[in-house]
């Protein structure tokens, strides 16, 4: 019987595998026919016995168990990096470079370094060897930097360097540039950005590092005033103040307070003082809780326009209370619970001055969820303590159930009605 004898060429030159096809459908590696068979078959073939030895002497040596894709010589599929499939392939595209890129300096230290600047990078290099190479890629680690290549070997005398384009051909002996900027804006402390350049280097891929030690250009300590619990104005002897340190990179001017909070009052005290690092100078400022603060969770930021190129910003947080703490103060969350589920939360209600006890009240469920919830009020401390417990009972439908917990006080007592919102889902068991 014939025999088709079929040869595969693949787009590397060291990878001529050849499969024939025979009697049982086994794919084998073919041996070399003799030379009666292939006369016989009148084919094109006839001499591939010779053109198989010509392959054998044509593929590099291998290395270890016999894996033709690990060699001795250097390949292109070397240059390529699964971690950065478009890069590596257009440096394989481009062929392996005998040359290397050598950088003047892998390391950058900027030293310290104030927020909201753009600061140069520059990092010369040459070529080494004799043939060009191409750059395909430059990978910053951070987008906080920008880079890209100056082609000094182009430039005209008195002119500037051209922008290098990727993929070109640089040629050997050639200088150029890596530059670009390290954006501080928005960073703190210490930071590294590698720099990764790719291309058909014999050395690819090569990295530089430019490393920055960010200041902010306030340093607010604390960044959070936290006043905890305050007393209503009516109900203290004195405001609540807090101090906040500022260190600034040098000397400014606080032009105005664009921001403040109701209730809150921020002033200077003192006189800026030098630090003793670089130009940096302290301030400090009294923050106060003022009576006319409203009742319930006061949070927000207090910010200064300034000089220097950033407002100084922190933010104030307190809880002003009347005569009576609510907790949790403003809604109770009751969840998703399956019908047929009874589900309860609470409310404890605390005198907070000892001569103004909780006098009689009133509460109960407004809203939808008042055609449900139902209110047990528990007496802890007369007069000083009291919790009061709110149910969903196992008959409430499936639906959802908003509502508001109101506490009513005597026309008399002088204090303010009090409302937590509420709501409950109920959805079918499962």
């Amino acid at each position: 019987m014939k025999r088709l004898r079929l040869v595969f060429l693949l787009p590397f030159p060291f990878l001529f595998p050849t499969f024939a096809c025979g009697d049982g459908g086994a794919t084998a590696p073919a041996a070399p026919a003799p030379a009666a068979d292939t006369a016989a078959a009148g084919d094109d073939f006839a001499d591939d016995s010779a053109f198989a030895a010509e392959q054998a002497a044509a593929t590099p040596p291998v290395q270890g168990d016999g894996d033709p894709l690990t060699v001795d010589e250097p390949s292109v599929l070397q240059g390529f990096d699964a971690r950065d499939p478009v890069a590596s392939a257009q440096a394989v595209a481009a062929g392996r470079s005998g040359s290397q890129l050598v950088l003047e300096k892998e390391r950058v230290d900027l030293g310290d370094v104030y927020q909201h600047k753009l600061i140069p990078v520059e990092i010369p290099f040459r070529v080494e060897g004799d043939e060009p190479i191409v750059i395909t890629a430059l990978q910053p680690s951070c987008g906080c930097t920008d880079v890209h290549v100056r082609a000094d070997w182009l430039a005209v005398e008195g002119g500037e360097a051209p922008r290098y384009v990727l993929g070109r051909d640089i040629p050997p002996g050639a200088h150029g540039r890596i530059v670009g900027t390290f954006n501080s804006e928005r960073r703190r402390n210490e930071k590294i950005v590698k720099i990764v350049v790719r291309g058909n280097m014999a050395n690819d891929p090569v990295q530089a590092e430019v490393r920055a030690f960010v200041h902010p250009t306030f340093d607010v300590q604390p960044v959070q005033v936290r006043f905890g619990e305050v007393l209503a104005g009516g109900l203290r002897e004195r405001d609540p103040s807090r101090t906040v340190r500022v260190t600034a990179k040098r000397p400014f001017e606080l032009r105005e307070w664009t921001r403040l909070p109701a209730g809150v009052r921020v002033e200077a005290v003192g006189e800026q003082v030098p630090t003793g690092e670089r130009e940096e100078v302290r301030q400090d400022f009294r923050v106060t809780i003022t009576k006319d603060a409203p009742l319930g969770l006061l949070t927000g930021s207090c910010i200064a326009a300034t000089d220097l190129d950033a407002d100084l910003e922190f933010l104030v947080v307190a809880n002003v209370v009347g005569p009576i703490a609510y907790s949790p103060s403003q809604r109770l969350a009751f969840g998703i619970f399956p019908r047929g589920q009874q589900r309860t939360r609470t409310v404890e209600m605390r005198a907070k001055t000892p001569d103004a006890p909780i006098p009689p009240f009133e509460v109960e469920v407004a809203g939808k969820a008042g055609e449900y919830a139902v209110t047990e009020v528990q007496e802890i401390e007369p007069g000083r303590v009291y919790r009061v417990a709110v149910t969903f009972p196992a008959e409430t439908p499936v639906g959802s159930w908003p509502g508001q917990l109101v506490f009513r006080f005597p026309d008399d007592s002088g204090l303010d009605d009090k409302s937590l919102s509420l709501n409950a889902r109920v959805r079918e068991p499962r």
